[in-house]
């Protein structure tokens, strides 16, 4: 007897309901995006990236002593173990920040007494160390790559200020925070992406929180999710100028090539998050040179509509607002995988909460069932 399948097979799970969540809600069709009900909008242009943390966790923004509270659990957690600096000068220095961050998060585990304990409570700690540890992790693997030793985190930063402050060893301008937290706000969660809906199938097993997390982070590096912001940045130096980007838009889908930045599984219209990015990279332009990727950008945008009816979606402008604020391409996907750890937390605390294993059926479409044939007898 064969087990009975209620629906037809979605490829790639598309418009498929996977499961329920009270974090998240994404409008493809309007092209709206709430965090607990709150539009990305306004979160983007209002609040701290604690403030975030603080929503997705607890389904409500923080007042004053919530936030303070918060912020201060936060801050306390930031350091990592010394022997974890110690392998992270071991790894090879060609070996790219995303797959450190993820291995980082994966040997922070190890180290977490906490681990296997997977109360509620425990998993609220080890999220907020989750969170804080990813951007220390990051930040020393970049300085150790670049042959300096890592900047120990500040007791008196906030969050995005204090990763900037490790990555440079310099206390940041609140000019260039700005744009930076912006980010790390609008990335903070995006419902059953790839990365955490597998994070999500891994918590189902009832395994560990930082499992979970390296699951969403391998994920997370594919250059269709996490790094596509990355090769928005390396496709521009190969458009000539503003000039040149219809007709590389044009050469490259003659091709058959990804434009990319462009198109997204669930927004039918803009997605909101890189309206917002593109506000956010036209403010803060400061050379000629970023005017000219801004003049460029805006001709493949325009470009891209005419030919295929597509719209940019976050990483598009969120490639080139990142870079205006300093960020090294090379940590584009970790800066991903850093915003979105808060968003991660909340969903994998979430299944916890309510859990039931994740085991979809699949449309079986080889051979009918067939006689066993011997070695000799093959033909």
């Amino acid at each position: 007897m064969t087990q009975t399948k209620t629906d037809t097979p979605k490829k790639g799970l598309e418009g498929a309901i996977a499961g329920v969540t009270r974090i998240t809600l994404i409008d493809g069709i309007q092209g709206r995006l709430l965090f607990r009900g709150y539009r990305i909008q306004d979160l983007a242009t209002n609040c701290t990236f604690e403030e975030i943390v603080y929503l997705l966790w607890n389904g409500e923004l923080p007042n004053r002593t919530q936030l303070a509270k918060i912020t201060s659990e936060l801050r306390e957690v930031r350091s990592i173990p010394p022997r974890l600096v110690t392998i992270l000068k071991e790894i090879p220095a060609n070996a790219p920040p995303i797959d450190v961050l993820r291995s980082g998060i994966s040997l922070l585990a190890h180290f977490d007494k906490e681990t296997p304990d997977n109360s509620p409570e425990a998993n609220w700690r080890k999220s907020l160390r989750l969170v804080a540890q990813a951007a220390t992790i990051t930040a020393a693997h970049y300085r150790i790559q670049h042959g300096h030793e890592p900047v120990p985190p500040s007791n008196d930063l906030p969050h995005v200020a204090n990763f900037l402050y490790m990555l440079t060893g310099t206390k940041p301008d609140p000019a260039v925070v700005a744009p930076v937290e912006a980010y790390f706000v609008l990335l903070g969660d995006h419902d059953f992406n790839a990365s955490t809906f597998a994070g999500r199938v891994t918590v189902g097993t009832m395994s560990d929180i930082y499992a979970a997390t390296t699951t969403a982070l391998g994920t997370l590096k594919g250059p269709l999710h996490g790094g596509a912001a990355e090769a928005v940045m390396e496709m521009l130096p190969h458009i000539k100028g503003p000039n040149d980007a219809e007709a590389f838009v044009d050469r490259t889908l003659a091709a058959g090539q990804k434009v990319m930045g462009f198109g997204h599984r669930v927004y039918k219209t803009r997605d909101p998050r890189g309206t917002v990015l593109k506000q956010i990279y036209f403010k803060n332009v400061k050379t000629d040179e970023q005017k000219t990727w801004g003049e460029i950008c805006e001709r493949i945008e325009k470009r891209m509509f005419e030919k295929k009816n597509l719209n940019f979606n976050v990483d598009f402008y969120g490639a080139v607002a990142l870079a205006v604020a300093g960020i090294p391409i090379e940590l584009f996907t970790n800066l991903f995988g850093i915003s979105r750890m808060a968003g991660y937390c909340a969903h994998f605390m979430e299944q916890y909460a309510d859990n039931r294993l994740i085991r979809p059926l699949s449309d079986y479409q080889g051979p009918a069932e067939r006689d066993f044939v011997p070695l000799d007898k093959r033909k």
